[in-house]
């Protein structure tokens, strides 16, 4: 947990400001789409290690995988760096706030009963050998990709003067 903090903290810092001038905010948050199913299958590929016996290949593998997978916490400051660009006042960006926070609120006070709920499913029946919640996870993460692709221009985050050096 705290290698996955200290990562998220030096993305943030470090690695997310560079990549939001060259990319733009659409491109973070693509980025982080496309990583976040990768992140998730190295994860359920850490217990197939662990159940295989294979103690040294997880050692070596999950902390580069969550020390890289935790980048994707970027999403979160891209989506609100969309949501400010997106605005036409601060009274639309006060309400686009009070909306992401109320659907963010309602999913936390669901998703971890409905996640519980389908791992303990796929362990208790053997569902893809227990693996069943991290399907489900990395099918829900792929789903994040297919609507980037509509992203508003205004929600890009493109600097003008980046826009005029490419």
């Amino acid at each position: 947990m705290a290698l996955g903090g200290f990562s998220q903290s030096i993305w943030l810092l470090l690695a997310f400001p560079p990549l939001q001038h060259r990319f733009g905010t659409g491109g973070v948050l693509r980025g982080c789409a496309v990583v976040w199913p990768i992140m998730f299958f190295t994860v359920a590929l850490g217990n197939v290690f662990l159940r295989q016996g294979w103690n040294i290949t997880f050692w070596i593998v999950v902390p580069i995988s969550l020390s890289v997978g935790s980048g994707v916490a970027m999403a979160f400051t891209a989506v609100q760096l969309a949501l400010n660009d997106i605005a036409p006042s601060p009274s639309t960006l006060g309400r686009l706030n009070a909306l992401a926070l109320t659907l963010s609120s309602g999913i936390r006070a669901v998703a971890p009963a409905a996640f519980a709920s389908i791992f303990a499913t796929g362990a208790r029946t053997q569902i893809l050998d227990g693996y069943l919640v991290w399907l489900v996870l990395i099918m829900l993460a792929f789903a994040l990709i297919p609507p980037l692709r509509w992203l508003p221009e205004k929600a890009e985050g493109r600097l003008k003067h980046a826009e005029n050096s490419d």
